[in-house]
C-alpha cells in the first residue's frame, strides 16, 4: 500500500496565466534531454532510466511530442500546477497509443484535484503505485484512457479510488493522432456531487503508466489547460 509523502507542497509549480491558461506540454514547455524541470516530478523510476528508455521527445509538424513507453514498473510524470478547476476547467490534448489494445492502454494522462472534500482525506492514489509518491496534496485523482475494444468511449469506471474516464476505445483510431477537449469541472461534479467545488484546485497533470510486462507506447502534444 503507497505511504504519501507530501512535502511536495512547497516545491516549485505551474501557475495559471492572467488569461486562464496553462500549457502543461507544448511548443514552450517541454524537457531538455536527461533534465526535468523543477516544477516537474517523476516516480517509481529514475531519471536516467526515464530519459533513456521509456522517454523521447518528438514532433509532430511544428509541435513537440511526448512519447511515453510502459515498463515492468509503474511510474509516474506528473507537473505540479496551481490552477481553480472552475476558473480554468477545460482540459486539450493530443494523442496516439499504439495498437492492438486487448485491454486498456497502460499509459494514461491523470490528474489531481485538492481542496473539495469536507474533511481533506486523500483519495485516488494508493491503487496505482506500490511505492512512495512525492506529490502534492491533493484528495481526489481522475484518470484519462484509451479503453479496450469492450469499453465504451464517454463511460467512467468509478471501481477504483482513481476513478479512470474512457476518452476513446478499441482499435479503429489506435496509431493516428486525436484531439481531445474536455470539461474537467463536469466530470468532477459528476464524480464528486457532493463536493465543494469552489475550493478545487487542480494540484497536478501528467502522465502514469501502469505495471505492464507488454510494452505499449503513448505519445501526447498539446497539453493545455484553459478557460
Amino acid at each position: 500500500m503507497l505511504t504519501l509523502l507530501l512535502g511536495a507542497c512547497s516545491a516549485p509549480q505551474a501557475d495559471i496565466s492572467p488569461e486562464g491558461q496553462l500549457e502543461i506540454f507544448g511548443p514552450n514547455n517541454t524537457f531538455v534531454s536527461g533534465y526535468l524541470p523543477e516544477d516537474w516530478l517523476l516516480e517509481g523510476v529514475t531519471e536516467q532510466t526515464l530519459f533513456t528508455t521509456l522517454l523521447q521527445i518528438g514532433k509532430l509538424d511544428n509541435a513537440l511530442t511526448l512519447k511515453i513507453m510502459s515498463a515492468d514498473q509503474a511510474f509516474a510524470l506528473a507537473r505540479r500546477t496551481n490552477a481553480s478547476l472552475l476558473a480554468s476547467p477545460f482540459f486539450a490534448w493530443s494523442w496516439r497509443v499504439t495498437a492492438p489494445l486487448g485491454n486498456r492502454h497502460p499509459v494514461r494522462l491523470i490528474i489531481g484535484f485538492n481542496g473539495g472534500t469536507l474533511n481533506g482525506r486523500r483519495e485516488g492514489i494508493a491503487d496505482l503505485f506500490e511505492f512512495d509518491a512525492n506529490i502534492p496534496e491533493h484528495d481526489r485523482t481522475v484518470t484519462l484512457v484509451w479503453g479496450s475494444p469492450e469499453d465504451i468511449p464517454g463511460s467512467i469506471d468509478a471501481s477504483r479510488a482513481a476513478p479512470q474516464i474512457v476518452v476513446r476505445a478499441g482499435n479503429k483510431s489506435a496509431e493516428t493522432w486525436m484531439t481531445e477537449n474536455i470539461d474537467l469541472s463536469q466530470i468532477y461534479k459528476r464524480l464528486w456531487p457532493s463536493d465543494d467545488m469552489v475550493h478545487v484546485r487542480i494540484r497536478f497533470i501528467g502522465v502514469v503508466s501502469e505495471r505492464d510486462p507488454v510494452r505499449g507506447m503513448a505519445e501526447f502534444s498539446d497539453l493545455l489547460l484553459f478557460r
